[in-house]
């Protein structure tokens, strides 16, 4: 586990001169809106107090030069091989020079915190910051995700991105995942705090069922359409309609529709109790909030 003074430090004793740059990027959870993002539908994640620094300084070798604390590896790529967050830079008709990069935190890689979605907000930031390329966070958290569909190959949704990038203390993020609307939510409750517990279990979306929810979602999203033509994701069905369709429907098809357009309602409902300040609601068990609701 490392702190922005020890990744700073660490910087200097590496490549000899002081680091021109630190940037923070967290890790984030998600307190409901499970599969909605990529369904277009509304998300309520937050940023954590774990996370990534970035210690960045120029070179003249045109090359970018890593060194990733937490695992103990390094790699040197040249400017003329870039991908992924960068190449995102460069077809933007930026020119990028060398740089060099420590970067470590105290953000577990593979526990479901989007560790992976903190290194690509926090490589996002660095160009930003170093470039003046002058793009928003919005606009950095959409680069983001091009990045993981374009360069790492995972259809993913954008709640992890833009709650690193949006994520504020003692609030979430209710973000609408169609129009990238979004608002501040107050999550703190009186007499009551938020434990996140690391099960050890490790996570990783690129070798997970992730990408067959996605495709399950859009084949149920193509028969929708087939009788609401008006539909254009999962966030345009409404629960009868997902049970007017249930014989038509393949029975996990079905199933992955009707809890992504019910996890719709139980985030709108979930707005409403913190906003109550309601401990016993808030913390109520998902299945009896969902039976509450059907």
């Amino acid at each position: 586990m490392y702190t922005a003074s020890d990744v700073q430090q660490q910087f200097t004793d590496t490549f000899g001169y002081a680091p021109a740059l630190i940037v923070r990027a967290p890790g984030r959870i998600n307190i409901i809106g499970e599969h909605t993002d990529y369904n277009l539908g509304l998300v309520l994640p937050g940023a954590i107090d774990r996370e990534l620094y970035f210690a960045v300084g120029e070179n003249s070798d045109d090359k970018l030069r890593f060194r990733a604390l937490d695992i103990s590896a390094s790699a040197d790529v040249s400017l003329a091989n870039l991908l992924g967050i960068a190449q995102q830079f460069i077809q933007a008709g930026h020119q990028l020079r060398g740089l060099d990069i420590v970067f470590g935190g105290n953000l577990p890689v593979g526990a479901g915190i989007s560790s992976s979605a903190a290194l690509e907000c926090g490589m996002a930031t660095v160009w930003n910051e170093l470039l003046n390329a002058g793009k928003s966070k919005t606009e950095l958290a959409q680069l983001a995700q091009r990045s993981s569909h374009e360069f790492v190959g995972i259809p993913c949704g954008i709640m992890d991105q833009f709650a690193s990038l949006q994520g504020v203390s003692q609030h979430a993020v209710l973000l609408d995942c169609r129009d990238l609307s979004f608002r501040k939510v107050p999550v703190a409750v009186e007499g009551c705090e938020w434990v996140l517990l690391n099960s050890k279990v490790s996570h990783s979306l690129a070798e997970s069922a992730y990408v067959d929810r996605v495709k399950e979602c859009a084949t149920g999203v193509k028969t929708f359409q087939q009788y609401y033509p008006e539909v254009k994701s999962l966030r345009d069905v409404s629960p009868p309609m997902v049970e007017e369709l249930r014989s038509v429907l393949d029975d996990v098809v079905y199933r992955r529709c009707r809890y992504v357009v019910g996890e719709h309602a139980r985030t709108l409902a979930m707005i409403e109790m913190l906003k109550a300040g309601n401990a016993q609601q808030v913390g109520m068990p998902s299945a009896r909030l969902r039976s509450e609701l059907s």
